[in-house]
């Protein structure tokens, strides 16, 4: 049998009985491992063959992946058209912001327990707990209903990190944990949950209040961001396991960000700035790209494999918590300025359309509350006063926007900052496969024991 070189001291790996390391031990560990193909020896520079059971565990994580970010969108997209239904404007930013906090709250300690016992039951029921969630916020008659849905749904957002734990394929050594790179990661993590809920939030707001009304046309805006992130996610893929190097797209990415947000500041309600709105919906979607992806891959090659589940949902659900940090400013900042800048515009305009002093208060209040019925009772209010008031409110609206996205640029920055601060993954991504699904094959029909033999005789 061959002989096993002895661990390295620089390698942080405990030495144990018979000369295996700690490490050894977590790999090969069958109750972890929860397969039978865990003990099999292994070569981190020989690339195995990828069959379609691997296959199926990704599409299959991809599909479910797909899914919350699906409910977690159109929560903050429709909250409008549900408070249309069941009143309660006061308190819908709760509909996301519910589903959010209980993902921050259950996320890191079913990921260490999933990493002892497994993910599989762990994941089926959190995610019947979003469809269940799906539901009541469908079928909400009330915006209590709506939100005790959201909270329900919290569970099939907090998978975002066992999605990224379970075709997490490669071997994470936990070198980074001296270089601080864990660290970094989770900071970063937290910064782009800080811009990317309420970009997610207020995208859909500023498009729904300035420019289109029919829910289709809205979402049409959230599908400008997405399709090219269809384009870009393989790609950013590719290139990162062909040069091993995240950090070169997470700082592409966060350099494109900071003009797309100053963009969209600088947007009004002009027919240009509607068209300006989609090209740089597609541009945020691009920025994105890297990252939504690699800094789970960063934080998961920052730990031990024991711990890959924790990390990945430590990931999942610091960047949810900046999220829910990010939401409450950025509605209370819209709130506050709604406040100022709705009645600085409608009430000159409406005056100066011909509606009388007394009836101000009341037109703007109805006028932004969108009670069209209301509006027509009130004294003076003609058509041409309603339509004057109308296009004020959105130039009103359209400066209240403004905070919001330079609010972001200073996170982006930070952003930008840390991940320029990144070790490089040379020496972190291997092939070794940590929960195998299957019996390890190699390219060209190799086997570990002549590719160690090769590499010795070389």
């Amino acid at each position: 049998m061959e002989s096993r070189p002895p661990p390295s001291i620089d390698s942080g790996d405990v030495v144990h009985e018979k000369g295996t390391t700690a490490h050894d031990e977590e790999i090969a560990a069958p109750e972890l491992q929860g397969h039978d193909y865990a003990g099999e020896d292994q070569d981190e520079d020989l690339e195995p063959e990828i069959h379609w059971k691997a296959y199926m565990v990704i599409i299959s994580c991809g599909v479910s992946y797909a899914s919350l970010v699906w409910v977690l969108v159109t929560m903050g997209l429709q909250s409008a058209n549900v408070v249309k239904s069941v009143g309660g404007g006061a308190v819908s930013v709760w509909i996301v912001n519910s589903s959010t906090l209980v993902a921050v709250v259950i996320a890191p300690p079913l990921s260490r327990i999933s990493d002892a016992v497994g993910r599989k039951w762990i994941t089926i029921g959190m995610a019947l707990g979003g469809v269940v969630g799906c539901i009541l916020i469908g079928a909400a008659n009330s915006i209590g209903m709506a939100v005790a849905g959201g909270c329900l749904c919290g569970g099939l957002i907090a998978l975002q990190g066992f999605y990224s734990a379970i075709k997490s394929p490669r071997d994470a050594t936990g070198q980074w944990l001296k270089d601080g790179s864990i660290y970094t990661a989770v900071i970063a993590n937290f910064v782009e949950g800080v811009f990317f809920f309420p970009f997610n939030t207020f995208v859909g707001t500023q498009g729904a209040l300035l420019y289109e009304t029919e829910p289709l046309k809205v979402g049409f805006f959230f599908t400008c961001y997405f399709l090219p992130a269809f384009v870009f996610y393989p790609l950013c893929g590719w290139y990162t396991k062909r040069t091993f190097d995240a950090k070169g797209p997470l700082v592409a990415g966060y350099l494109l960000f900071i003009p797309v947000m100053i963009g969209f500041a600088q947007t009004g309600v002009n027919e240009a700035s509607q068209k300006a709105f989609y090209v740089l919906a597609m541009l945020a979607g691009i920025a994105f790209v890297p990252a939504e992806t690699l800094l789970q891959t960063v934080a998961q090659l920052a730990v031990p494999a024991d711990l890959i589940g924790t990390s990945a949902a430590l990931g999942a659900a610091i960047r949810t918590f900046g999220g829910v940090l990010g939401v409450a400013i950025t509605s209370s900042i819209f709130q506050s300025k709604v406040g100022v800048n709705v009645p600085l515009y409608v009430a000159p305009a409406a005056l100066a359309a011909g509606l009388p002093d007394t009836s101000v208060p009341a037109f703007i209040t109805y006028l932004a509350e969108g009670d069209v019925a209301a509006l027509a009772n009130v004294p003076g209010a003609t058509a041409e006063v309603i339509a004057a008031g109308a296009i004020a409110l959105k130039e009103g609206y359209a400066q209240c926007f403004k905070y919001i996205w330079y609010f972001e640029v200073p996170f982006m920055v930070l952003a930008l900052v840390c991940v320029a601060m990144l070790s490089s993954l040379k020496g972190q991504m291997n092939w070794i496969i940590n929960r195998p699904v299957e019996k390890i094959t190699y390219k060209h029909g190799e086997t570990v024991a002549h590719h160690k033999e090769t590499a010795r005789a070389a």
